[in-house]
């Protein structure tokens, strides 16, 4: 298996991507930041620092993913105060550094569907199964399979039952391998629940 990184996309060299995964045009991958197997990211997507995608995951275009932190409660929001000599080098010693983490680790579960246009901030985790509404704008954790959209995003349903998520959550399908995968019906959650149950996966 092999990853299809197109020529104008950007993979740091300490970024890990899972083959397959899938990136179309102009996407970029940041340091520390992976990607897992059968994951596709469409054109200019960026995945922030300290970004972990899982397995099976679709992501539109033009999202930000881990989007970094300013500090809201100190007199300036601006990274001179954190961050000058990676953006002022000339100017770099002009104002004291203080500590400050904007890139929170984000973490996304594998089966997660983000829609086009999403802003996802540093250190929110978003559950397996979730789906991400276009332009929504995330700063909160979101469940496992709910169903989120808006600025900031809020729930609107949940994907299927309570008893379904615990179920699907105990099976842990995506940590199969694609040829036992390839033999569920993938249209069908319950007959694919009772196959992987009955097969052990609870």
């Amino acid at each position: 298996m092999k990853n299809y990184i197109p020529s104008k996309s950007s993979v740091a060299k300490n970024a890990k991507l899972e083959a397959p995964v899938r990136l179309c045009r102009a996407c970029t991958v940041r340091d520390y930041s992976e990607i897992g197997q059968f994951t596709f990211v469409n054109d200019g997507t960026t995945f922030f620092r300290n970004t972990t995608v899982g397995r099976y995951c679709s992501i539109g275009k033009a999202c930000e993913i881990g989007a970094p932190m300013h500090p809201v409660d100190w007199l300036t929001s601006s990274p001179v105060a954190f961050a000058a000599k990676r953006h002022f080098r000339n100017e770099d010693d002009i104002f004291p550094q203080s500590a400050f983490d904007q890139y929170k680790p984000t973490t996304i579960g594998s089966d997660v569907w983000i829609g086009s246009q999403c802003i996802i901030s540093a250190g929110v985790t978003i559950g397996h199964g979730a789906i991400i509404g276009g332009g929504a704008v995330v700063t909160k954790d979101v469940a496992p399979y709910a169903i989120v959209g808006g600025t900031p995003a809020k729930l609107i349903r949940y994907r299927f039952d309570e008893e379904t998520v615990v179920r699907l959550l105990a099976t842990q399908w995506w940590t199969l391998t694609p040829e036992e995968i390839a033999k569920l019906n993938l249209t069908d959650v319950a007959k694919s629940l009772d196959l992987l149950e009955a097969a052990g996966r609870t």
